[in-house]
């Protein structure tokens, strides 16, 4: 659901959890990528060395972080966040801002 608070204090609490995966294969931040959640992804600036690994990982259909970037969002959540309301003008702003965290993953993924 993009609760950020909640996965910063689960984290923190067990770390291990960042590597755990759900059954196709996905890590907290694949599902975040997936819904568009730029909060949640934020946190792979912080979470080390760790985050090669993970932005690496495939989930079942062999998409990494990086492919999961470029889909489209995933329709099926249900969220009070501005991001889930339909209509020409917030879509537009949802691409233009998601456009940023694209080009913040790219730089994450190849650094200069």
């Amino acid at each position: 659901m993009g609760n950020t608070a909640f996965i910063v204090e689960l984290i923190r609490q067990h770390p291990e959890r960042v590597l755990e995966l759900n059954d196709n294969k996905e890590s907290i931040f694949h599902v975040a990528i997936s819904h568009r959640h730029s909060g949640v992804f934020s946190l792979l600036h912080r979470i080390g060395s760790i985050k090669a690994f993970i932005i690496n990982l495939e989930d079942e259909e062999g998409n990494n972080m990086l492919h999961l970037v470029g889909m489209p969002k995933k329709k099926g959540i249900i969220s009070s966040q501005s991001e889930d309301i339909e209509g020409p003008i917030l879509q537009m702003r949802q691409e233009l801002q998601w456009s940023k965290v694209k080009k913040a993953f790219l730089e994450l993924r190849f650094p200069n």
